[in-house]
Order: structure tokens, then C-alpha cells, then sequence
């Protein structure tokens, strides 16, 4: 596996609702959480399938193994993605 897969499978890993689009704010509250819900757990199956991955390729898509389950574990009303990039950042902090 190159880099350049690598690269490949994180943009398809772009979480659902980083792009919002006008017809979705036209939607009413109880759709939108709704759709919401059922994006954010299609987004979370993507992210099981990431922990088949040895966990060399997880530190070079920069996340781990932990971040994973922790991001699985989270209610579907928070976003896992953004959960995922604030755990990436603090780690980058940390070291």
C-alpha cells in the first residue's frame, strides 16, 4: 500500500455533514436529525473497517488503533470526524 492509497482512503473517510449543503437547511429540525443520525452511523461502519488495518497503517493515516473504538463508542448525536481531528491535534501537541 503507497501513500498516495493512503491519501485516497482518508479523503473518502471525509465525514458526511464537513460539506452542508442549501437543500439540507431547508430541511425540517426532526429530518435533519434524523438524516444526521443515519449519516453519522453509516460514517462510524466506514470506521470499523479501519480497524482490520495493522496498526503501522493507522499511525500513518494518523489516528490509532484507541482513537477508533474511542470515536465508535461516542452517541450518535456528536460527530466522530471531528472528534477523531481533535484527538489528532492534541496528539500532535503532546507528542
Amino acid at each position: 500500500m503507497s501513500v498516495y492509497d493512503l491519501n485516497v482512503n482518508a479523503r473518502s473517510l471525509q465525514h458526511p455533514f464537513n460539506q452542508e449543503s442549501k437543500a439540507e437547511k431547508q430541511r425540517p429540525q426532526w429530518q435533519q436529525s434524523l438524516i444526521q443520525r443515519f449519516e453519522e452511523w453509516k460514517y462510524r461502519r466506514s470506521l470499523v473497517k479501519l480497524l482490520d488495518l495493522d496498526n503501522a497503517i493507522l499511525e500513518d493515516m494518523g489516528t490509532n488503533r484507541g482513537e477508533l473504538i474511542a470515536a465508535l463508542d461516542l452517541p450518535l448525536t456528536q460527530n466522530a470526524s471531528k472528534a477523531l481531528a481533535q484527538w489528532r491535534a492534541e496528539r500532535k501537541i503532546t507528542g
